[in-house]
């Protein structure tokens, strides 16, 4: 798998010139993002293949008609190389989730790990996103529908009969599914003792502010408790 990570850079400026000729899409992700319920959507609908990870498609050297290219940026720097290549492609979906939801997350299963390339991942992401299509999972219920639509519409597709069932249907997958103590006390404002459980990251991610909230607004977001801490 090492050999086959120092090989991947050399190959993304074919991928993306293959995603172009085969109608693929691109989703690239932060961990605890979404990623699951993103790459149905794309994937069970008609106009695309089935989802696979890019070490996959690189290492057979293949892209089939529409496939739907995962991967997870945020703990892999080579990775961002890909990312950075075929952002250019405008074939690109990312799933996008509040920043402190996702260390809540990131936190209550895996309480031991750094998290702080959560943190990374969004700044990233903030600052390099032109031509890609960003699709927030835990928008309100109004808003699904458009959000739906707006991507669907990234990729040439119009479907009102797909949007409106996985509107009515929408449900995050691979998700904890109940409040965790994290999300609890995200809930709640406890913000001291959020930090004597998740520090370094908290701050860094409130330190990352003049970044992400601009972009989060950007893409639909209103204001949300630590933007003002």
């Amino acid at each position: 798998m090492t050999r086959l990570m120092l090989k991947w850079p050399a190959h993304y400026t074919r991928l993306a010139e293959e995603v172009a000729r085969k109608n693929a899409v691109v989703v690239p992700s932060v961990n605890h993002t979404g990623t699951w319920f993103v790459l149905g959507f794309l994937s069970e609908h008609p106009a695309f293949g089935g989802a696979v990870q890019i070490q996959d498609v690189l290492a057979r050297s293949a892209l089939s008609e529409g496939e739907v290219v995962h991967f997870h940026v945020g703990g892999v720097p080579t990775l961002w190389g890909a990312y950075d290549v075929l952002l250019g492609t405008g074939r690109m979906v990312i799933p996008l989730r509040d920043p402190m939801a996702c260390l809540c997350t990131r936190q209550a299963r895996h309480p031991f790990l750094d998290h702080s390339y959560i943190v990374n991942g969004f700044v990233h992401i903030a600052q390099n996103h032109a031509g890609a299509t960003c699709m927030p999972v835990d928008v309100e219920a109004p808003y699904r529908k458009a959000v739906l639509e707006r991507v669907l519409h990234a990729l040439g597709v119009t479907d009102q009969g797909y949007v409106d069932f996985w509107a009515s249907w929408w449900k995050p997958r691979n998700s904890i599914g109940f409040d965790t103590h994290e999300k609890v006390l995200y809930k709640e404002g406890a913000w001291d003792k959020l930090r004597a459980r998740m520090n370094p990251e908290v701050d860094r991610l409130l330190e990352a502010r003049p970044i992400l909230v601009p972009f989060l607004r950007e893409q639909g977001y209103k204001e949300l408790s630590w933007w003002t801490l």
